[in-house]
């Protein structure tokens, strides 16, 4: 006889019908906190993508970017400047002065097109007076074709000429004219027109076409005085003034950051005018006196040969140092970055509440304008080179 009943310790005791109910075990306090730990890294973890988003993009920005700005005020520029050229090398007439001759340096080999021109090697060119040019206006093409370099620099050297192009220091002379011809590019971004002025070599030509003719400078050796090197351009201290400065002889002098990517340093480069300066011609009887720059202080004893006239150059103030940071713009940035905020909070609903990707990325377009005001403004505020 088999036994079919259970153990008296199987039975169970609860005899009501229905589920069984069973006490719920308390979970430990760490896994309490688990899933709010996990909530918080993957905040600061999507944070963190957005962030290196965005400085990614604004990279791009800067590097390739501000190149279409540069390139597309190159254009209109040269276009400007050609005008004035032409209008300037015009016939003028019995009474009207001597015309500018001349055409604009071009072609690939390192002295092509480099023939005497007025203020070249073949000496002093006799112009008519004009007034100096204003802020942003074009007054030079500058090319120097052994390092490809075929720019149009523009008058003055803030961050807003600078986007532009090459500027011009406006307490120094106009290219061609009797002293020291100083110019600022950048290295890096819009465009980075001064990119390879380093590989300049001592002997390189530089080229200056404006509207009182074309000018010829020869790009000076400089030895290292601690390594004894020679190189076609010197390194020096951001808050150094001397290279700008007035030098008694008729010269160019180039100025970029250095190294790249920074503005630690100033790298120069200086160039030897061939050839005499631009003089200009006498005025005729009663006819009002010629304009002058409101920085030239004319000595005396040089005022009968308006060849040997040199501004003296105060080196000191914001012109002398366009590379610095720019912190007026930080109130822009901080608009622009608040208002970007704002136009993607509807991106991060829609994606919350599980729309699509579609419609995540058309909410996503609406900031996109505000975000490159932001960059426009940001690239101003950094001490970019």
């Amino acid at each position: 006889m088999t036994n079919d009943t259970l153990p008296a310790a199987a039975v169970s005791l609860d005899r009501s019908p229905g589920p069984q109910t069973h006490p719920t075990p308390l979970r430990p306090p760490s896994a309490r906190r688990a899933p709010a730990l996990i909530r918080a890294v993957s905040v600061a973890g999507r944070g963190l993508l957005i962030l290196g988003g965005l400085v990614v993009a604004f990279l791009v920005f800067q590097l390739w970017g501000t190149g279409f700005h540069e390139q597309r005020a190159q254009r209109d520029l040269a276009a400007e400047l050609d005008r004035a050229i032409g209008a300037r090398q015009a016939p003028a007439g019995p009474e009207g002065g001597e015309a500018i001759l001349g055409p604009v340096a071009q072609g690939p080999g390192p002295d092509a097109g480099l023939a005497p021109g007025p203020g070249s090697v073949a000496g002093a060119a006799t112009v008519p007076a004009r007034t100096p040019p204003q802020s942003a206006e074009p007054v030079a093409r500058i090319t120097a074709p052994t390092i490809g370099l075929d720019k149009i620099v523009v008058e003055g050297v803030g961050r807003s000429q600078l986007r532009e192009g090459p500027g011009h220091y406006p307490v120094t002379p106009l290219p061609g004219h009797a002293g020291n011809v100083a110019i600022a590019g950048h290295r890096t971004t819009h465009g980075a027109p001064f990119a390879d002025i380093d590989q300049l070599e001592p002997g390189d030509p530089i080229v200056l076409d404006t509207v009182d003719g074309r000018f010829v400078y020869r790009v000076e050796a400089y030895t290292h005085p601690v390594e004894g090197t020679v190189s076609g351009h010197q390194v020096v201290a951001p808050g150094d003034a001397d290279a700008i400065a007035a030098t008694g002889d008729n010269r160019l002098t180039l100025t970029t950051c250095h190294p790249r990517y920074s503005d630690r340093q100033r790298l120069v480069v200086t160039a030897t005018l061939e050839g005499g300066p631009v003089a200009f011609a006498q005025p005729l009887p009663g006819a009002p006196p010629s304009p002058a720059r409101p920085d030239a202080s004319v000595d005396t004893a040089d005022a009968a040969d308006p060849a040997a006239v040199v501004p003296s150059v105060g080196p000191s103030g914001p012109a002398q140092e366009p590379f610095g940071w720019h912190w007026s713009e930080l109130d822009e940035v901080l608009l622009w970055a608040a208002l970007t905020t704002v136009c993607a909070a509807p991106a991060v609903v829609i994606n919350r509440r599980g729309k699509g990707h579609k419609f995540v990325l058309l909410a996503l377009s609406v900031p996109a304008l505000p975000l490159l005001l932001m960059f426009v403004h940001l690239d101003i505020l950094l001490p970019t080179g």
